[in-house]
């Protein structure tokens, strides 16, 4: 069981990480690691970093879905509209899927694999199908989202440039939802690429917008420093590894 502090630490350090390995999720593995240090069995902290992070996906995919009517109003080109509507309506349609997997044949579940993933999808649905819990994650994950369209929004302005807080809600949560693929370090390169593709549709420089992004990277990496504090005051580095008992199922390790 973990404390909301410690849960709150954990995160912050996460963030950090997050700026300093591939792609935007490149934090979860220290999540995992600290989680385990902090008292979690290796599987109970695994699993708590995933099933967050498809929370935090699906809420992101919700919020994209919801803003499609209108973004469609600013992205005019048909191969780009396809393109976003296949990755929502993809994205959304695999979490239905994964907390199906209940329904998989019993034959397969001989498999440990399969027994694991299972396993990991009644987690998921545990916390999707409690209200509590699923509003609160999924609100919270969308207020998140809103954050870095009222950061883009405010690094434009600063940068004198002719944008609306709306068009920055519609546009940024698909450019986060394409740093998520694992091809760069916190989404360096991809996210930019995709800022000049998305800003473009309402006329922004693509020089302006490379800018603009650029500037929200460094804004993440500078909000994400405190967590590096924590990593070393915390015990979670490598250096302080306590040994293992032997006697412990491997499960537990």
């Amino acid at each position: 069981m973990l404390f909301r502090s410690t849960a709150l630490q954990l995160v912050l350090i996460g963030h950090f990480f997050n700026q300093a390995l591939p792609s935007s999720v490149g934090g979860d593995a220290v999540r995992v690691w600290c989680a385990y240090r902090a008292g979690l069995s290796f599987k109970a902290a695994a699993n708590t970093v995933i099933v967050d992070r498809a929370i935090t996906l699906f809420s992101l995919l919700l919020m994209s879905a919801a803003g499609l009517p209108w973004l469609f109003d600013l992205v005019t080109d048909p191969v780009a509209r396809w393109a976003l509507s296949t990755v929502i309506c993809a994205g959304v349609a695999g979490f239905g899927a994964f907390l199906a997997l209940r329904t998989l044949p019993k034959v397969l579940t001989r498999w440990r694999a399969v027994r694991a993933l299972l396993a990991l999808a009644q987690l998921a649905r545990n916390v999707v199908f409690n209200g509590r819990y699923a509003m609160t994650s999924i609100l919270l994950s969308i207020a998140s989202f809103a954050a870095f369209a009222v950061i883009v929004f405010m690094l434009g302005r600063a940068m004198q440039l002719d944008i609306t807080l709306a068009a920055c809600v519609l546009l940024v949560p698909p450019v986060i939802l394409i740093t998520v693929v694992p091809v760069s370090i916190a989404g360096w390169g991809v996210r930019e690429g995709a800022m000049v593709v998305a800003f473009g549709f309402i006329n922004v420089p693509a020089n302006a917008a490379f800018a603009m992004s650029v500037l929200f990277g460094l804004t993440l990496a500078a909000a994400s420093l405190p967590g590096s504090l924590l990593w070393w005051m915390s015990g979670y580095s490598v250096k302080n590894i306590a040994p293992v008992d032997p006697a412990l199922d491997p499960a537990e390790r």
